[in-house]
This record gives C-alpha cells, structure tokens and sequence, in this order.
C-alpha cells in the first residue's frame, strides 16, 4: 500500500486524545472528500455502536484500528459488541447497511465471527460491509492533499545513519571513511522520496558524492534489494530496478550531486520500476498445477497478460510492506518522526 495506517505514522490531532480518534477523523475526513462535507457526521457519545453516519444513504460506520496498523489484530469481541449495540439504536438512528472501517484486516476466524452475529441479529449479507486498509489506501491515494497532514511520513536522519548505510552497501572501509568526512563538511540535505509509498527519509549528503552513491544508501534505508522473486504458481519471477528521478527525468548515476538541478533540502526521487520476466519455459509443471487447480481439467488458463499483472502486483505489495517496515524499526529506533 501507498500510505501506511500505523500509530509510527497517523498523527494524533487535537480535539482527538487517542489514536483509535485519530483513525476516525481519518476515515471521516475521507468520507467527506467521496461523498460531501454535509453528508457525513460524526456521533458524539453516548457510543450507539456507530461512530460516523451517512445521511442520505442511511449507511453507518463503526471505526476500529489497531496501532501496528495493517500488521496489527483486530479485537473482534469489541467489533461484535459494537454491532450488537448498533441493531439495538438502528430505528433511532435509521441506519440500514452497517460498514466496519478499519486499518487492519479481520483473520479468517474473525470475520466469520462477525458474518455469523449479523446474520443472527438480522442482518443480510447485502447490509454487512469491510472496509479495510486497501479501501482506505485507495481513498488517501485520491485525496491525500486533503489528508497529508494527518501523517507524518517524513523520517530525519543522521550522518552515522547515512554511514552505516554505506557499510550496510558493503562499500570498502576506505571509501566509507571518505564518504563520512565529504558529508561532515558539507551542509546539504536531501530527502529520499519513491514512487511506490509516501515515505520520506531526509538526510545529510555530500555535493562530492555520485547518483549512484545516493541510490546505495537510499537503497538500505529502504530496505530494497535487487534480488528477483520467484512465483512458481505462476511460473514467473520479478525483481526491481532503480532509478534517480528529478520532475520524472532519470539522472545519470555517474552525475555527482552537485550536478543536478537540485537544492539543499529537496526531493531526490528513487524510482523503483518492476520488471517481471516468463518462466514457463523453464518449468510449466507448477504453472500446469496452479491452472488446474483454479479452473479444472476443462478450463482456461491464465493469459501471459494476466500472469504479468498477478506478479507485478505482488512484487508491488511485497515492496511497498518492505519499505512501510524498515521506516518503522527506523522511526522506533532513531530520531522523532517529523512533519
């Protein structure tokens, strides 16, 4: 995903005091932007087991988030409770679909927890909804402008940080060592943006050093490798490329940083572009099987096109889950996020 839900990221304004508030007004700031600023209200307390209601529609919404955002656990005993509290108020409150919207996914135990209460509470399958971190990724990707101050995804590090990332790179001590004193004597900054989340890492540099330099460290601070993945399934393998970027204009890694259009405490983009490759040709026994197994001995199989775009997107996934990762551990264990 693009945008990460988690308590290391999704700032806690006022009048919210905790961050299950926070994830409300998120949800309700987006809701407002889908479907209008007068169709959306907030409920105050008493809880009635519905935190934001669509006029209109008649469609209530039940908020629930855990800290760790998408890698987190729902609590779906609280869920359960507050869908019980809800059908006792749906007549005062005329609601008549009920959303569960959420910064995590419910496990498989959970949601047919959930599914099965309804259903007894005389809900219909048509009336239950889950709108999960995906949804809301979606909706922040359409209307970040309007949100981006919710997060803080811009992380500050240090000079030791940026050299340990050239170690990290396995650059030779001597160079290490160079590279350290180039950027104690310069006073540039840069941050490290890319095309696949909204994170932003900001950093001392140095003038003297290269494109490709840049990419290293930024490359570690990431958590990016070149390695490809595998998809036996789908008898195909993908892996990244990258790429430096100004206004969408790739830079040459030989370019020292002082050649670039480029001021202290700008954007430098890494461009990560997904290359996925056929290898079927290798072995089409695991493709045969995944084939089988979701269309039977009559059925048709995958189109190269659909295989492309199945390994593309979980190559994507996997990278963007990578990248939210390390800026988590990085944001626990260093300097205070900034916005």
């Amino acid at each position: 995903m693009r945008h990460d839900f988690s308590a290391s990221f999704l700032q806690i304004l006022p009048p919210d005091t905790n961050f299950g508030e926070a994830w409300e007004s998120l949800c309700l700031a987006l809701l407002r932007c889908e479907r209008g600023a007068g169709v959306m209200t907030r409920l105050n307390p008493p809880d009635l087991g519905v935190d934001l209601l669509a006029i209109g529609s008649r469609e209530a919404y039940q908020c629930k988030s855990d800290e760790r955002g998408a890698f987190g656990t729902l609590d779906h005993h609280s869920s359960l409770n507050s869908l019980s509290t809800a059908m006792s108020h749906q007549l005062a409150l005329g609601w008549s679909s009920y959303r569960f919207a959420t910064n995590a996914n419910y496990s498989g135990a959970a949601f047919a927890k959930l599914r099965a209460e309804a259903a007894t509470l005389g809900l219909d399958e048509s009336q239950l909804g889950f709108l999960g971190p995906e949804y809301w990724d979606e909706l922040c990707t359409r209307h970040f402008a309007t949100v981006k101050d919710r997060f803080r995804y811009r992380i500050v590090r240090t000079g030791e940080d940026v050299v340990a990332a050239f170690q990290e790179a396995r650059y030779r001590p001597k160079y290490v060592a160079e590279f350290e004193r180039k950027i104690a004597e310069d006073d540039l900054r840069l941050v490290i943006t890319n095309n696949l989340t909204e994170a932003e890492i900001e950093i001392p540099f140095a003038r003297d050093l290269t494109v490709e330099n840049y990419v290293d460290a930024a490359r570690v601070m990431l958590g990016i490798t070149l390695d490809r993945s595998s998809f036996p399934d789908l008898a195909t393998s993908a892996g990244p490329s990258i790429s430096v970027t100004i206004d969408k204009a790739p830079q040459g890694f030989s370019k020292k940083i002082a050649e670039l259009p480029i001021k202290s405490g700008e954007a430098l983009n890494i461009w990560i572009k997904l290359i996925w490759r056929d290898e079927s040709d290798v072995d089409q026994s695991h493709l045969n099987r995944f084939m089988y197994l979701r269309h039977g001995s009559g059925g048709i199989g995958l189109t190269p096109r659909e295989r492309a775009e199945s390994t593309l997107s979980r190559t994507r996934q996997a990278l963007q889950e990578t990248i939210w990762s390390r800026l988590r551990a990085t944001a626990k264990a260093g300097p205070s996020p900034t916005s």
